[in-house]
Formats: C-alpha cells, sequence, structure tokens
C-alpha cells in the first residue's frame, strides 16, 4: 500500500499500513447508518503472524466488542459504523490478535487517518447517500422511562429485521444488566439504566455493533427535532 496518505506504525510488535479505501465523505445507506470503509496491510513478516484484526470507532471494551473484523488476504477491508455521537478528538481503534493468543491494540487520530471523515464529525461535510448492498444498523432511542432498539438490515427494496440476533445490555462496570434476543419485529425495550451503559448486537464472528449512552441521548434528539 503506498500511499501518501496512508497511516504506517507498529501495533505491538507487528508493522501495519492503514488507509481510507476513499477520501470521500463517509456513506450513509437506507438504514441512516453511516460507514466508512478502510484498507488494512501488515508487512510480510508480520502477515502470517496474524490470525484477525479488527476497526473500531471508540476503544473496544473487550475482544468480543471489537466491532469489524477486516475480511481479506494481504490486503484486509473493513467497513465500520460510525456511531452517532461520536466526536472529532475521539480515535479509531486498531485491535490485532495473534495466533499465538497475543492481542494488541492502538489508537489513530481521525484528522490524520481520514480527513473526510473529521470534516464529517465537524459538520462541515454531509454524507454521501448510498444505496449500495446491503446496509444493517441498530439504532437506540428513549421512550419514556425505557430505551428501544431496532435493529434491521435494508437493500434490494426491502427490510430485514434482525430478530433472534443477540443482545446485551452493560453497565460501566463491565456488569451485564440484560442478555437477550431481539424479537420478531427486530427490536427490545428495557429499563433505562441508571449512569452509563451500553448495548452490544453481536450478528456473528467479527461482526458487531455498540452503542453507549451517549449515541441513544443523540438519536434521543434527533428524532425529538424530527418529530419521531
Amino acid at each position: 500500500m503506498l500511499r501518501e496518505d496512508a497511516v504506517s506504525g507498529k501495533v505491538g510488535p507487528w508493522d501495519f499500513t492503514l488507509a481510507e479505501v476513499e477520501p470521500d465523505a463517509p456513506k450513509q445507506g437506507k438504514s441512516g447508518a453511516v460507514m466508512k470503509a478502510f484498507e488494512l496491510r501488515f508487512s510480510d513478516a508480520a502477515h502470517p503472524q496474524i490470525r484477525s484484526a479488527y476497526l473500531q470507532a471508540r476503544k473496544p471494551r473487550s475482544l468480543r466488542a471489537s466491532s469489524i473484523a477486516f475480511e481479506g488476504q494481504h490486503l484486509r477491508t473493513a467497513n465500520i459504523p460510525i456511531p452517532p455521537a461520536f466526536q472529532p478528538e475521539e480515535q479509531i481503534w486498531l485491535t490485532v490478535e495473534g495466533w499465538n493468543g497475543e492481542v494488541h491494540q492502538t489508537a489513530l487520530e481521525i484528522p490524520r487517518l481520514s480527513p473526510s471523515l473529521a470534516r464529517f464529525l465537524a459538520k462541515a461535510e454531509p454524507a454521501q447517500k448510498s444505496d449500495e448492498g446491503w446496509d444493517s444498523s441498530l439504532t437506540c432511542w428513549s421512550e419514556g422511562a425505557e430505551i428501544l432498539c431496532q435493529g434491521a438490515t435494508f437493500g434490494s427494496g426491502e427490510t430485514r429485521y434482525m430478530d433472534g440476533t443477540a443482545i446485551e445490555v452493560s453497565n460501566d462496570h463491565g456488569e451485564t444488566l440484560l442478555s437477550t434476543r431481539l424479537n420478531r419485529q427486530g427490536q427490545i425495550r428495557f429499563p433505562h439504566p441508571e449512569g452509563k451503559f451500553y448495548v452490544l448486537l453481536e450478528e456473528g464472528p467479527g461482526k458487531t455493533v455498540e452503542v453507549n449512552w451517549q449515541d441513544v441521548e443523540a438519536t434521543s434528539a434527533a428524532r425529538k427535532e424530527a418529530g419521531g
């Protein structure tokens, strides 16, 4: 990956190069989810030692919650969701697991990694509307004293609710408050937790989405403003 805009560095003992796939603004699908794609390459020496690599907006609270796994061999790609309350001063986190069981992480500054994402987060550039492929999302908002979450996949003119998909709600101490699955409408409703909380949707290995209390507040405010 010999690109001038690529970021090179080390995560643990492994050399890597990471760059956005396109220098354009993030894409917003039919679900309303904002996504940004990146590509990753490890050095020839590091590549055979890598079992998996993940990318996430914000620091993952665990390997399980490391968001989206890169796909591919030498040149790996990942299309990650950008949370509603994500801020320009926050970071993109790269998590790498080796075949020896070691896990290493490194944080990347948004303006250096993706100037277009930084402009979007600063509300200086809108997201691009996209109708390509399938688009999954987890959206949570407040309804009175409860939180309502909706998981769905959009594409090809239809909506598929993510019924049966695992959901876990936890607090800031890592304690599990609720572990269940989305209902037939792809929804879950639960009492508003006290303090900071996180909602983790797990579609499968290497494909998780997590929203936190700030994202819930941002989505609730946006729905109120839109009259929803």
